[in-house]
């Protein structure tokens, strides 16, 4: 069947089908979601918004399954065939791709993250289930999804927070940066308690910083004056990596010391867990 004839399709579909792939146009009845997909909240007001879009222009971008049996599993789009079901098609465009289940999921994983569909939460159980599924290292699936280490790392440690802080951060009412500094003191009712003042303030991340950063004075400080730029600012960006305090001491005969302050035991374990070390 000639899919041009029949639905609206974007000019440039063909750089979306690779060798061996090829076109349908599918009954939904006969499409199933992917136990894997990352993405577990869908905003039901976007989907119909997304419906009442794709009755008007039709679907630009086809979806992207695998074959299951009789069925196709979706790989991704699941946003277009929520939103073809709420506008009561029959049938949709979809891209058949030949992939195994581990290379679903990754799919699935990447295709929302390029598109920044996920959540925090989201994107940190996605990482956690290959990581489970598959035994990858962070390391290993920081290069599998082109992202930096340190972003996995990141994710990760978000999913420690405490459930109703987890919530929060699903209702997008928390940013991930928020989150970082949030998982910097060590009492679940203190992180509590920082989150409700950061939502009633509307708090940046920065002057969450310093809350947290007078919080835990004992750790004391570090004078600024008459130190390189350069310095500061590779210091700022220790800091932000590890969620933690660093200081770079310039000595003689450009040598010098790296320093990374911690407040407890917890503190060190979760600097020493961002390094990858284990």
């Amino acid at each position: 069947m000639d899919l041009h004839n029949n639905m609206k399709l974007g000019k440039g579909l063909g750089a979306l089908i690779k060798e061996k792939e090829y076109i349908l146009e599918l009954e939904l009845n006969k499409i199933i979601a992917n136990p894997f997909q990352p993405r577990k909240e869908f905003d039901e007001n976007k989907i119909r918004e997304l419906a009442e879009s794709i009755k008007e222009n039709g679907i630009i971008q086809p979806i992207i399954v695998r074959k299951i049996g009789e069925n196709y599993e979706i790989i991704a789009g699941e946003r277009r065939y929520r939103a073809a079901i709420e506008a009561k098609f029959e049938k949709i465009p979809v891209i058949v791709r030949k992939a195994a289940e581990d290379k679903s999921l990754e799919l699935a994983v990447i295709e929302n993250i390029q598109r920044e569909n996920l959540n925090a939460i989201e994107e940190g159980e996605a990482y956690e289930l290959l990581i489970k599924k598959y035994s990858y290292t962070q390391e290993k699936l920081a290069k599998k999804l082109g992202k930096n280490r340190s972003t996995i790392t990141n994710k990760l440690r978000i999913l420690k927070l405490p459930d109703e802080i987890k919530e929060v951060i699903k209702k997008g009412e928390l940013s991930a940066g928020h989150a970082r500094t949030v998982l910097s003191l060590e009492d679940t009712n203190e992180q509590v308690d920082l989150v409700k003042k950061i939502i009633s303030g509307n708090l940046s991340v920065r002057k969450t910083e310093d809350l947290v950063k007078n919080k835990k004075n004992e750790c004391g400080g570090f004078n600024k004056k008459n130190r390189r730029v350069e310095i500061i600012e590779v210091e700022n960006k220790l800091r932000d990596y590890f969620g933690a305090k660093v200081k770079i001491k310039e000595g003689k005969d450009k040598k010098g010391k790296l320093e990374i302050e911690f407040c407890s035991d917890g503190d060190l374990e979760r600097i020493i867990e961002s390094m990858g070390i284990k």
